[in-house]
């Protein structure tokens, strides 16, 4: 709901004059900058404000995925049957491409552990956020896209708490990748904090509390970072399927422009200021270069 309640909130802003649009987005900034620094006053963790950030910073892009080709029936028909994971918002393409997701049986408990709580799961944003803190946003990003299903659990042992976690990709290709990507991010964490294993292609994570010991992310302001990128990753993306570019080349198109070299500058300053109107001189640029990845794309099936 809070993905269409943002799609409107943007549809009235566009009808403003200008004076009231200025207005507008003065007012967003200083109050998104006050909201930000009385949470952060409080001492919540970045990653949990983005995580309930995500849904009204991706939830957009996703409907206009959705909406590509289609009617609002589209979106009526995500009321009557929700999305089940995270995919949808972090990967909205997977709502059109025909997409289908794992279901993962629990990690084992081991010799002497009990569990404490119930079941859940990790989600495929969440897995890009933790990937993202240690390692190349992009590259977590891709990893992420490619999650199948997860479940997770949290584990008591001799008084350590733990969290286990089992993930699987769509594919083949993707299990490999989330499992490659978990063991370099276990690398950066202290000795015996982490493990990660496998049962046949699922990959299974286990972390355990270390306390203080616990090294802070080498990526301070990843998690605003990595939210831009994907934010907008996927209104490129929506914005191509609109224009009637297949899917394929679309996701083509829109990963390599925000990885481009050309497009850091941009990505920058929407981190600093989301709400901020892009230079002119380096939209252009990305322009270019999108000109060319369009070409170096068309050919990808």
């Amino acid at each position: 709901m809070e993905r269409d309640a943002v799609r409107i909130q943007k549809l009235f802003a566009a009808q403003l004059s200008a004076t009231d649009r200025a207005t507008y987005d003065t007012a967003r900034r200083t109050e998104g900058g006050a909201a930000l620094g009385d949470v952060r006053k409080a001492g919540v963790p970045d990653a949990l404000t983005t995580l309930f950030e995500a849904p009204y910073s991706l939830g957009p892009s996703m409907l206009a995925t959705v909406l590509a080709g289609h009617t609002t029936d589209a979106v009526d028909a995500l009321f009557r049957k929700p999305p089940t994971n995270e995919s949808s918002f972090l990967t909205p393409e997977t709502l059109v491409d025909g997409s289908k997701f794992r279901s993962v049986p629990l990690p084992a408990l081991h010799a002497g552990e009990h569990a404490k709580g119930g079941a859940d799961n990790l989600g495929a944003f969440s897995l890009y956020l933790m990937l993202a803190s240690r390692l190349d946003p992009g590259d977590a990003l891709t990893v992420a896209d490619g999650w199948g299903g997860d479940a997770e659990r949290i584990v008591r042992k001799s008084g350590t708490t733990c969290y286990r976690v089992a993930l699987v990709g769509r594919t083949d290709p993707a299990s490999g990748a989330i499992r490659d990507a978990l063991t370099q991010w276990s690398a950066t964490m202290p000795a015996g904090a982490t493990t990660v294993g496998h049962q046949g292609k699922t990959t299974i994570l286990t972390a355990c509390d270390q306390g203080a010991a616990t090294p802070d992310p080498p990526l301070a302001t990843a998690t605003f970072y990595g939210l831009a990128l994907a934010a907008n990753r996927d209104s490129f993306l929506a914005a191509l399927l609109g224009q009637g570019v297949g899917v394929v080349p679309a996701d083509c198109i829109a990963n390599r422009t925000v990885r481009d070299p050309a497009f850091a500058p941009v990505l920058a300053a929407s981190v600093a200021d989301p709400t901020a109107t892009p230079d002119p001189s380096r939209v252009a640029a990305v322009r270019q270069r999108e000109a060319q990845i369009t070409v170096d794309c068309s050919g990808v099936r």
